[in-house]
């Protein structure tokens, strides 16, 4: 499903140029849920905008099933993101002035859905998480982990093939946070959807399938954790 070839990402202003990834070669599969790990500034969080197609290699080239992204217009690059990526922020992103149903509906507005068909797939998304009962509340009226649970409706009511998670735990306590992967890991198994997670927790990455490390911008090192089964 994605496959990056040499892929590198400078960043240039005036004075400073940063070189974020540096030649990574990398193939998620379909159903597959990866952990990416990583200090902070290895590149994590632009392989993942990478991946997602928020950003572009600066050389390489991104496959997204045998498609080349750089050969799409950034508006077939949006259209493209929105049906074939969901995503997770470890800050939630929900909009505080709309109750949990109108944050959810919001990938299928931007996609022009009929507004009786995105409540309807907004409210099945929420029952999924358990949060029929929370579906007019606002993000300030619910717990940490129900906005995450929120945010993770958002991230499927598009149906998409693959969620894109940035530190999906790293606002939750434990409890909460376990029940976030525990998810993550069923949309994988039970569902098929590819789960590529950005995290510090290594009891995080410890659920996914496979382990990418970076370090300045390459990976360094990698676990196939289904070795360990």
């Amino acid at each position: 499903m994605i496959k990056l070839e040499d892929v590198t990402k400078v960043y240039e202003t005036e004075e400073v140029r940063t070189s974020a990834l540096r030649g990574v070669d990398l193939v998620v599969e379909q159903g597959e849920f990866l952990a990416v790990m990583g200090p902070s500034g290895s590149g994590k969080t632009t392989l993942l905008n990478i991946i997602g197609c928020l950003d572009i290699p600066t050389e390489g080239e991104y496959f997204l099933d045998n498609v080349k992204i750089q050969s799409l217009s950034r508006t077939e690059q949006s259209r493209l993101r929105n049906r074939k990526f969901g995503f997770i922020f470890q800050t939630f992103n929900l909009i505080p002035e709309l109750s949990a149903l109108e944050n959810v509906e919001l990938p299928l507005m931007y996609r022009g859905e009929h507004p009786r068909v995105r409540t309807k797939l907004a409210q099945e998304a929420l029952q999924t998480m358990g949060l029929e009962g929370r579906m007019n509340h606002r993000p300030p009226q619910l717990s940490g982990g129900q906005k995450q649970r929120v945010a993770i409706a958002r991230s499927l009511v598009g149906n998409p093939e693959c969620i894109l998670a940035d530190e999906p735990t790293g606002s939750l306590d434990s409890i909460a946070g376990g029940e976030i992967l525990r998810m993550l890991r069923a949309l994988s198994k039970d569902f098929g959807k590819s789960i590529v997670m950005v995290t510090h927790d290594h009891r995080a990455a410890s659920m996914a399938d496979r382990i990418i490390y970076l370090q300045d911008g390459v990976i360094s090192n990698e676990t196939d954790m289904r070795a360990d089964l």
